[in-house]
């Protein structure tokens, strides 16, 4: 089962191989597998396990390619590698806040 982590499932998944394959999952808590068949475009699957690093990004959705840079940059001077994929939890509701007053939880899992 996929967890929600923030009030009203507010968390994606982004998982890429590169910038042109990249996509996006929106989990959703269930209480049991659903069964098939599932409406076109749904699938149930696992959630990510294993060990992850949390960063904040405080600020606009403009600014969240500089978090990643600096998620990056992290990484890449810790020598740590991560897996293809990241996990946003939106903590402040998208739909009320302030553009420039976003707080979002990226967890990156790393290898």
């Amino acid at each position: 089962m996929i967890p929600c982590w923030a009030s009203a499932c507010a968390s994606a998944r982004w998982a890429a191989t590169s910038v042109s394959k990249a996509f996006a999952q929106a989990p959703l808590p269930v209480t049991e597998t659903p069964k098939p068949p599932l409406k076109d475009g749904l699938a149930v699957g696992q959630a990510p396990s294993g060990k992850a690093i949390k960063f904040v990004h405080r600020g606009s959705f403009s600014d969240l390619d500089s978090t990643y840079e600096a998620i990056t940059d992290y990484l890449d001077e810790k020598g740590m590698d991560a897996k293809d994929e990241f996990i946003e939890e939106y903590v402040t509701d998208i739909r009320k806040a302030s553009p420039d007053h976003l707080v979002v939880n990226i967890y990156v899992p790393v290898k």
